[in-house]
């Protein structure tokens, strides 16, 4: 993943926008950093099998994962796994 143009623009638009957004990055960061050290694990009794990722914006085809679940599916009801 690369930064957006704008934080390496020199345009006083494009500095405005990074100096505005820089304390949310770190507000972010600092807030993904304490969930991660503050979440209890969960142990789930029932296999679990998870088919892609999470994916924040970008196009629908890109992100839905409909035909890769499908996929799975079938290939689950083939082996005879319920």
């Amino acid at each position: 993943m690369r930064p957006p143009d704008f934080w390496t623009r020199k345009d006083l638009v494009s500095r405005l926008a990074g100096a505005l957004l820089t304390p949310f990055g770190w507000l972010y960061g600092w807030s993904v950093k304490y969930r991660a050290g503050h979440t209890a694990t969960y142990r789930s009794a029932a296999k679990v099998v998870c088919v892609g990722n999470l994916t924040a914006g970008g196009h629908r085809q890109d992100a839905d994962r409909d035909g890769d679940r499908q996929g799975a599916a079938r290939a689950r009801d083939a082996a005879g796994v319920t």
